[in-house]
């Protein structure tokens, strides 16, 4: 992070008192501009070092090709987010876990509009209170244990017609309880599934580990292991380095 390049770099440390307030607040108070004017303060002398840095390490043109991909990148859409919401796993019934699906839905679209951090709507606690009571309408909405937070009561009347969408719900459209598979399974299970899976992608470890030490990186800053497990699990059929160098850079894209 920032905090820490410059803790490196330039041998400074940077103030954190308002790290952790509420940037929506307008006006921003005078003390929060001042904090936020210090963050950019230093990155012209931040950049000069760090070019320096990439130059003396031989990676200035890898920085440049990173940068010029950043200019058109898109990230992934992930797969049902909303199972990712705190303590859904608690959740025993399908429709417990659509009105779950519902509520972090419309709490996305809220937070977007308002250009907030979902949780400062209503944070994951509140979801799940409700998606597992199921409360009938905004009386028994707001007095269901758990239920709580900033717009809680403001947007009631969201969180009311969310859940009455899911109790009328066919049972087939219910979402299922173990959320689907997007990809290989763990690598530990790789030796029993697939043992040449298993070689590929212990061989293209070893090999990333020397990369990493070869240049000082993070192994996880040449691939995500994502990547490398969707490559080793099903990579492509050509042998062919030129070929295959490209079918792995679109896999990878």
């Amino acid at each position: 992070g920032l905090a820490t390049l410059v803790e490196t770099l330039l041998g400074q440390r940077m103030r954190k008192e308002h790290s952790a307030a509420d940037w929506s607040t307008r006006p921003l108070p005078k003390a929060w501009l001042d904090y936020a004017a210090l963050d950019v303060e230093v990155l012209l002398e931040l950049r000069e070092l760090m070019v320096t840095e990439l130059a003396a390490t031989g990676k200035q043109e890898w920085a440049r090709q990173e940068f010029e991909h950043l200019l058109d990148f898109e990230p992934a859409v992930r797969q049902d987010a909303w199972r990712r919401t705190s303590g859904v796993h608690r959740l025993r019934s399908r429709r417990s876990l659509a009105a779950a699906k519902a509520l972090w839905e419309a709490r996305d679209e809220i937070a977007a509009r308002r250009d907030v951090t979902p949780g400062r709507v209503i944070p994951d606690a509140a979801i799940v209170a409700a998606a597992s009571a199921l409360p009938v309408d905004r009386t028994a909405l707001l007095n269901t244990q758990g239920f709580h937070g900033r717009g809680a009561d403001r947007y009631s009347r969201t969180w009311v017609s969310a859940l009455e969408s899911v109790r009328t719900m066919p049972e087939e459209d219910l979402p299922s309880r173990a959320p689907r598979q997007d990809g290989p399974p763990h690598p530990r299970m790789w030796a029993e599934r697939d043992t040449a899976a298993d070689r590929r992608f212990k061989s293209a470890r070893a090999s990333m580990l020397r990369l990493a030490e070869d240049h000082h990186l993070p192994v996880e800053n040449l691939l995500t292991p994502d990547f490398v497990r969707r490559a080793m699990w099903s990579p492509p059929t050509t042998r062919e380095p030129a070929e295959l160098a490209d079918a792995l850079r679109e896999q990878l894209l």
